[in-house]
């Protein structure tokens, strides 16, 4: 099936686009205010910035593709190359700190990427700025850090996406944002800004892209190297089932973050909106985490599962590893409670603040007993070794299928609680998480409920 825009659909489709962007469009006067703003705050970092250090806005405000109500700005600091790294990121550092001090409602926090920079949050004018520490670069070959690019894809942007096409990135941006795959970070591992700007330019236009990408052949590769790249061996090249060549840099997939869950869920988003061009397709069903504990149980008594979350409180480190922490410990314990013979149905995670929680519903059943498949009786050693592992005191009997030995016997956890329980003390569990760290079976508290619900909500909202 081929999936096609006819007149009326375009013309549907248009009208959704228009709706939409009245919403996420910012208005004439928001975008002369943030303007004015954003002014004021280089012309302040210019008189604290030394000699010879050029000041750069970048990203969606630069590029003229950001969101209404967007309050975060990046603004790059430019050395020449001679200076070393580690005056570089002293020097923002030392900027944001000379910014803030003594005024009310300013501070300035230190975070860490490839390497360290400063967040400024002005609370009197409602932005926060990431002061960015970077070289001065012509092309990708002169790169020092991985930051060092953003200029190259401001200059690249700005240079060829007219208004109306900012517009139709506003439009992509707005539709990934409402179905949780905007954002390249490891929590979201969705399309980032560059990338919605890169498929708009690439095809041309939203309702363009849409028929692209509902009717591709995976693996997808969008080359913009201008070498005539083989499709297939560049996707074997970079390990991904979409691929985005970064016209300023042939050796980066700018797609490389996209998951295949969230490339899938893109997949499905376009073929649902040109199936039927509608807000009801593009918003998806509306999301709200009122009584999220009691839609919670709602869910788990109709699947007849039980429902069980583990909540923690992590330390007050980066949202990235906190989160890449709590993913691997929530797909350990999946893996180990599979295992133990119980499967969860549906695994969830989600990380607010310091608080962390993982949930599982999973079938609510007692197990009295486990089959263990052993080796064939014909493999003398391996058999002896099986025989040893499970001696006739420890089970309940032992037989053959074919020639193969197994055994049953008594299961190591009757319940998918006790399993649970079990687990907790012998997985192994970041030393930060333990601290607080509570088991809840089905009754779930609130704050924690709210938490499980939009994991679930985003899980499942196909």
């Amino acid at each position: 099936m081929e999936y096609k825009l006819n007149a009326q659909k375009l013309a549907k489709l248009g009208r959704v686009s228009e709706a939409v962007l009245r919403e996420v469009r910012p208005s004439s006067e928001e975008r002369k205010a943030m303007t004015a703003k954003i002014n004021t705050v280089m012309g302040r970092i210019k008189g604290l910035a030394p000699k010879g250090v050029e000041i750069m806005v970048a990203g969606s405000a630069a590029r003229g593709t950001e969101l209404r109500g967007n309050s975060d700005v990046d603004i790059f600091l430019l050395f020449n190359k001679p200076v070393p790294k580690e005056r570089m990121e002293k020097v923002s550092v030392d900027v944001a700190k000379r910014m803030v001090k003594g005024r009310k409602n300013e501070s300035y926090i230190v975070k860490y990427a490839e390497h360290p920079y400063a967040r400024i949050l002005l609370d009197d004018i409602g932005l926060r700025i990431d002061l960015v520490p970077a070289y001065k670069i012509r092309s990708a070959k002169e790169m020092a850090t991985s930051v060092d690019r953003t200029q190259l894809h401001n200059e690249f942007i700005k240079s060829r996406l007219n208004k109306q096409q900012q517009d139709e990135v506003r439009l992509l941006k707005a539709l990934l944002r409402f179905h949780s795959i905007y954002g390249a970070e490891a929590r979201v591992e969705g399309f980032s800004g560059y990338l919605c700007e890169l498929l708009i330019y690439t095809y041309g236009s939203f309702p363009k892209l849409l028929v692209a990408i509902a009717n591709a052949k995976m693996p997808l590769v969008v080359d913009h190297s201008g070498e005539g790249l083989d499709p297939r061996q560049t996707a074997e090249k970079f390990e991904k089932k979409l691929v985005v060549i970064d016209p300023t840099d042939k050796e980066r997939n700018v797609a490389a973050n996209v998951s295949d869950d969230s490339l899938a869920r893109f997949v499905l988003l376009c073929r649902a909106l040109l199936a039927d061009p509608s807000l009801k397709s593009f918003n998806g069903e509306g999301y709200s985490d009122l009584h999220s504990g009691a839609k919670l149980s709602g869910i788990a008594r109709r699947l007849g599962v039980g429902l069980y979350a583990i909540a923690f409180k992590s330390d007050d480190i980066a949202d990235e590893i906190v989160w890449q922490q709590l993913k691997r410990l929530m797909n350990s314990m999946a893996s180990e409670l599979s295992k133990l013979g119980f499967t969860p149905l549906l695994s969830l995670q989600e990380v607010v603040g310091t608080d962390a929680v993982i949930g599982f519903m999973i079938n609510d059943f007692r197990k009295q007993y486990k089959l263990v498949i052993g080796p064939s009786a014909l493999m003398r050693d391996a058999a002896a070794s099986f025989a040893l592992a499970h001696p006739a005191e420890s089970v309940i009997f032992r037989s053959l299928e074919s020639d193969r030995l197994y055994v049953v016997e008594k299961a190591d956890c009757t319940t998918p609680e006790e399993a649970i329980r079990h687990l907790l003390k012998s997985v192994k569990i970041p030393s930060h998480f333990r601290r607080g760290m509570k088991l809840y079976v089905n009754a779930v508290p609130e704050g924690h409920a709210k938490m499980l619900y939009k994991a679930y909500w985003r899980k499942t909202s196909l």
